[in-house]
């Protein structure tokens, strides 16, 4: 199985543009809770968990024949470094990423402990009233579908690609699906490791 992670493109072209070791010394807010990725054209997450860097597929590229892959830089907390793509999964809208440079992030744990219908679970999405800024949100879950979990209810826009806690704080799944209304949510099951692909 081969990996999938994100890169963040910056030129050296642009004379107006932050240079890399400026952006390394923003100051980064200490209590930020969740691994965020700003890239060219999106805002997401990311879900650092048991030695990897996992996030939606459609985070990290664009649908066809010829997908282009996208770049991102990631803060968590105070730590800021840059992701680069390695490859999606076939199997999910997941894909797991690497860093290229800055800071090494930490990283959650695996539950051992599989979700049951009715467990509450929490995950962070942001919220863009005046700023950007994550938020916390709980829901149950609802059921186990083909290896993804369903929960309600389910997130706004921006949480593609974050962590999906049990009550513990350890990670069951990773966010990849939501009406957008916060009806519902789907999220691949990450539990334990990831195996060879079929």
């Amino acid at each position: 199985m081969r990996l999938a992670a994100i890169a963040l493109a910056l030129t050296t072209a642009c004379t107006s543009c932050t240079k890399s070791s400026e952006v390394a010394k923003l100051p980064a807010q200490a209590a930020w809770p969740t691994m965020s990725l700003i890239g060219r054209t999106s805002l997401a997450h990311a879900c650092p968990v048991g030695g990897f860097i996992v996030t939606a597929a459609h985070v990290m590229e664009s649908p066809g024949k010829e997908p282009t892959q996208y770049s991102y830089i990631y803060q968590q907390g105070s730590r800021i470094g840059w992701l680069k793509p390695i490859e999606t999964f076939k199997f999910s809208d997941l894909g797991l990423m690497t860093v290229s440079s800055g800071d090494t992030p930490l990283y959650h744990k695996f539950s051992d402990t599989f979700p049951l219908r009715g467990d509450r679970i929490h995950w962070y999405e942001y919220n863009y009233r005046k700023g950007v800024y994550p938020i916390r949100r709980q829901a149950k879950v609802s059921s186990i579908i083909a290896g993804h979990l369903s929960f309600y209810p389910g997130p706004h826009s921006g949480a593609s690609g974050g962590c999906v806690y049990n009550e513990s704080g350890e990670v069951l799944a990773v966010i990849t699906w939501g009406l957008g209304d916060g009806s519902t949510g789907l999220a691949p099951l990450v539990l334990g490791r990831f195996g060879p692909t079929p």
